[in-house]
């Protein structure tokens, strides 16, 4: 068993517990304990050039740091152990490196930081039912790194009022959760990366510009949820491997954002809701069989949605797209399936509704595909195009100005138009 501390400026010790406080302008305050039962409490007000060093081993270790009005502070927290505890204060830090290590079972960290600029984050995990939360206000140009291994590992980064903050969450397990959430940010960057089964990602933006959210999940029963309101030239892009993942992207009241989703496997969702925004930019690209792609748009304007699915030759049947659009304008639509294996059936389904000069197109290729398309506004236009056999193509239009064009190549396909 052993436990030492050691302060400059001021200093208390007591068995099982040793507790620092120190308020000069360079202090240090270093300790250490092994075995089990430990509590050490670190506190530091209006200080510079402060250094904090806390090292505990085995079960139920706990180490809290708070720092107020410091510059150039270091904070390394390591705890091994089962049921360990640390969370890390910091208000008005500048260039600050804090580095959080914890091995073992049930850990927990947690770090807030307010005022700051140019810190440093680290947190690193690894074990069971970890959890790990970084809360952040007014920070500028901070980089915070999150990495855990094990189950139903949870981290949770808060941001408001900052700007160019960098966001790195790494996830390994099985029921792992990352949540990431930004107010009136500026220039962020976002990176969640996740592996394994039924693990989520939430991400959610307001009142903010210039962000960059990524999103990457390899596995089995993945979600990644991306919400954003008030937003403006945002760039979003999410990445899924495997089956049975879900995407979910939700835009509002933003415009000129640009998201992005792919997914390869079998049995992968990807839905997109926007609604009184403009110029925004989806697209999604699946590649396998049995997916299925939603976008629904209300109050729109010069939007783009571009839908690709591709079998990839493995002859998997049924992906499905849908797009809505209601009350907008100037909104195009392009839908491409491709599928090598003949009456494989993908399906396709547009609906503009009040839309004005808006378009559509649709491209099928392979056999037994079906595209059904609903158009009721002014000027608006659609094309579709089917390759293949037994490919059927319906057409709907409402409204005047309307134009509509089929094109079909192949055996036993079957075109319906009705404008009126």
């Amino acid at each position: 068993m052993k436990r030492k501390a050691i302060v400059i400026a001021a200093s208390l010790l007591a068995a099982g517990y040793s507790q620092a406080y120190a308020q000069s302008n360079n202090e240090q305050a270093t300790i250490n304990q092994y075995d089990t039962a430990q509590l050490a409490t670190v506190n530091q007000t209006s200080g510079q050039n402060d250094v904090v060093y806390i090292e505990q081993h085995d079960n139920a270790n706990s180490a809290s740091v708070a720092q107020t009005n410091t510059n150039g502070n270091n904070v390394s927290v390591y705890q091994n152990g089962v049921q360990n505890g640390s969370t890390v204060a910091q208000t008005n830090e500048t260039a600050d490196t804090d580095s959080v290590t914890q091995w073992g079972i049930s850990n927990g960290a947690n770090l807030q930081q307010q005022g700051g600029a140019y810190n440093a984050v680290t947190v690193y995990q690894n074990g069971i039912s970890n959890g790990a939360s970084v809360a952040q206000t007014a920070e500028t140009r901070d980089t915070d790194n999150v990495t855990q291994n094990g189950v139903a590992n949870s981290a949770s980064l808060q941001q408001q009022n900052g700007s160019y903050n960098n966001v790195t969450v790494s996830q390994s397990g099985v029921q792992n959760g990352a949540s990431v959430t930004q107010t009136a940010e500026t220039g962020d960057t976002d990176n969640v990366t996740q592996s394994g089964v039924a693990n989520s990602a939430s991400l959610q933006q307001q009142s903010g510009a210039f962000n960059n959210v990524t999103v990457y999940q390899n596995g089995v029963q993945n979600g990644a949820s991306v919400a954003q309101t008030y937003e403006g030239a945002d760039t979003d892009n999410v990445t899924q491997n495997g089956v049975a993942n879900i995407a979910s992207l939700q835009q509002q009241y933003g415009g000129y954002n640009n998201v992005s989703v792919n997914q390869t496997g079998v049995q992968n969702a990807a839905a997109v809701a926007q609604y009184a925004a403009i110029g925004n930019i989806d697209t999604v690209t699946q590649t396998g069989s049995q997916n299925t792609v939603g976008i629904a748009q209300n109050f729109e304007t010069a939007d783009t949605d571009q839908v690709t699915q591709n079998s990839n030759n493995n002859g998997g049947p049924n992906n499905a797209a849908s797009v809505l659009q209601q009350n907008g304008g100037s909104n195009t639509v392009n839908v491409s399936q491709d599928d090598t294996a003949a009456n494989v059936g993908n399906s396709a389904y547009v609906e503009q509704e009040a839309a004005f000069y808006s378009t559509a197109d649709v491209n099928q290729s392979g056999g037994g595909n079906y595209a059904q398309t609903y158009q009721a506004g002014y000027y608006d236009g659609l094309n579709i195009a089917q390759n293949g056999t037994y490919n059927q193509a319906y057409v709907t239009q409402v409204g005047n100005s309307n134009k509509a064009t089929v094109s079909q190549n192949g055996t036993g396909n079957y075109a319906s138009i009705a404008q009126h």
